[in-house]
């Protein structure tokens, strides 16, 4: 796992600082995105659908972050339980969320990767 802190769902302890806001610049995209501790939190489904690529382009691109050792992925990343309905059981998962300083360095490595596919 990439990540390694961890922020408990809203079910488990209440942080009313914690909410999700709707980012729609165009018509053509709408991305709700979590807004905590005064940052922008998003996965790398989110990432890839701002970006415009595939989300494995986007996982190797953080891959790559964080290896050269350009951001630590404790400051810049943090494992968020999201529960769903899964044949009506809910499952709880841990899914590894980025803030805003990580979204900038993917945003320049996406612009100026010319190896990345849709």
């Amino acid at each position: 796992m990439l990540c390694h802190r961890t922020h408990r769902h809203p079910m488990d302890t209440p942080a009313p600082q914690n909410e999700i806001v709707v980012y729609q610049p165009d018509g053509d995209l709408r991305l709700e995105v979590r807004l905590e501790a005064e940052t922008v939190w998003l996965n790398q489904s989110k990432l890839a659908e701002l970006f415009g690529v595939d989300r494995t382009v986007i996982n190797r691109h953080i891959h790559n972050i964080f290896k050269s050792g350009e951001l630590d992925s404790t400051a810049t990343c943090a494992n968020i339980a999201q529960v769903q309905d899964e044949g009506g059981r809910l499952i709880r998962r841990l899914i590894p969320f980025y803030n805003l300083d990580h979204c900038c360095p993917i945003k320049t490595q996406v612009t100026n990767s010319p190896n990345n596919s849709n």
